[in-house]
């Protein structure tokens, strides 16, 4: 397999001449710790990024087996690694530079929910990552002292941060999974529990407003309270014991007026 070096030489070769001459740096480089893969590299830099991946052993990356057990944890924890992967792609790289889309660095950038996603990969072998770069040039020129510093300096710090157990904020990551695999857990009981729907004792609105879907602030907000004759309790994997508000099958009226919580309830 060729090396960073390789990729580092034909960057250098191609320097200056028309895009599609970018299309020779297609294919897989051995880069030590991880195995950079270009999948398809964009023939013109106002088109589509080109489309790249990374792919990191997983004794090397150090993530524990129980951060992805189950099918909720290991999605979780690749809705993670692509929150750190954007992050991280904001912060060391440097935006356009160039024509077109030339000097960008991004992944699928995540709401608020916790959603399977085709951006990052793990198994008990490797961990991999799926994003896109926009190759730089200036016009249709190939800007290769741009490509190197996106290569060689700002790609590594973005998989650095964002892709090794050790560089992550553990508190945060486990705090992650075990939420989703507990949101999961509930999902599953329902039916059991004859419900259609469960709001947790302490719940907060989603979303700020219709346009900005961060939560509310805990201090400018009501945390929601059941009534006391719909109230249950269940008992979570990871949480434990949490009450709140069972709604059962059938037919159930919420009133209120505009603006009031209905559409979110539902």
């Amino acid at each position: 397999m060729p090396s960073l070096d390789d990729l580092r030489k034909i960057i250098i070769q191609i320097d200056g001449k028309g895009y599609k001459a970018y299309k020779d740096i297609e294919g897989s480089f051995n880069c030590n710790e991880y195995t950079l893969i270009i999948d398809h590299v964009s023939g013109d830099p106002f088109a589509s990024p080109s489309r790249l991946r990374v792919q990191i052993p997983i004794e090397k990356a150090g993530f524990p087996s129980d951060t992805f057990e189950n099918k909720s944890r290991e999605i979780a924890l690749r809705d993670f690694m692509t929150r750190f992967f954007f992050d991280a792609s904001k912060r060391f790289c440097k935006g356009n530079r160039g024509t077109g889309k030339s000097g960008i660095i991004s992944i699928d950038r995540p709401g608020q929910e916790i959603l399977e996603r085709t951006s990052a990969k793990i198994t008990a072998k490797i961990v991999e990552a799926r994003f896109v770069m926009g190759l730089p040039a200036f016009g249709r020129k190939i800007a290769g002292r741009h490509a190197a510093e996106m290569f060689f300096e700002e790609l590594p710090k973005i998989i650095r941060t964002s892709l090794y157990y050790d560089n992550l904020d553990e508190n945060k990551l486990y705090k992650h999974i075990k939420t989703a695999e507990d949101a999961d857990f509930i999902r599953e009981q329902l039916d059991t529990l004859g419900l259609a729907a469960f709001v947790a004792d302490g719940s907060i609105l989603p979303r700020k407003s219709g346009i900005d879907d961060r939560p509310l602030d805990l201090n400018k907000s009501i945390p929601f309270e059941s009534p006391k004759s719909m109230r249950i309790k269940i008992s979570l994997p990871n949480l434990g014991d949490i009450t709140g508000m069972g709604i059962p099958f059938g037919i159930t009226l919420v009133v209120g007026g505009g603006y009031h919580g209905k559409s979110t309830l539902l």
